[in-house]
């Protein structure tokens, strides 16, 4: 497995738990949304969720290169909404997880360009899929999957975990 391909398998896990976080409890997720001003109500986080979760399994069961490009301009998205919030200086909170409430930090900003360029480049290269992997060899697919398993939860705790809470120092006047 190439380091693309583990790193689209992890984008493509972090998107699915995170969709299903924000579809089972949006409201933190509309408060991010409103403090950069723009529109948000329960059912937009919803259906943005169901797309979310949507690429997310397409990335995972068919690795096709069009769910993995829009999967990753959607982190491209995630990205520039994070470098928004974290320029203006307030505590914006993530939403990414659902209740789980962090401060959106330049950490957020370079795990999702990361993870951005890692689908961009297995949709360039055509990566296989978590599925193609298995089938090809059960034993590398299946560690493979399990190695984007625990990437995917160390990058949601890295993320929204207790240290993403402290808030960024103030700026001198």
């Amino acid at each position: 497995m190439s380091v693309v391909v583990g790193c689209a398998m992890t984008a493509a896990l972090l998107a699915l738990g995170a969709g299903l976080a924000k579809l089972a409890s949006p409201r933190t997720a509309v408060a991010a949304m409103r403090s950069a001003r723009l529109p948000a109500s329960d059912l937009l986080v919803r259906v943005g969720s169901l797309a979310e979760i949507s690429l997310g399994v397409v990335v995972l069961l068919q690795g096709a290169w069009l769910a993995c490009a829009v999967l990753g301009i959607a982190y491209v998205g995630f990205a520039v909404f994070s470098l928004v919030a974290v320029r203006a200086g307030r505590a914006t909170p993530c939403g990414c997880f659902g209740p789980r409430t962090s401060v959106i930090g330049w950490r957020h900003v370079v795990t999702n360009l990361v993870l951005a360029a890692g689908l961009c480049a297995t949709a360039a290269d055509r990566g296989p899929s978590a599925v193609s992997l298995v089938r090809l060899s059960p034993s590398l697919g299946a560690a493979s999957l399990v190695v984007a398993v625990v990437a995917a939860v160390l990058a949601a705790t890295f993320l929204s975990g207790p240290m993403a809470s402290a808030r960024p120092a103030p700026r001198d006047a």
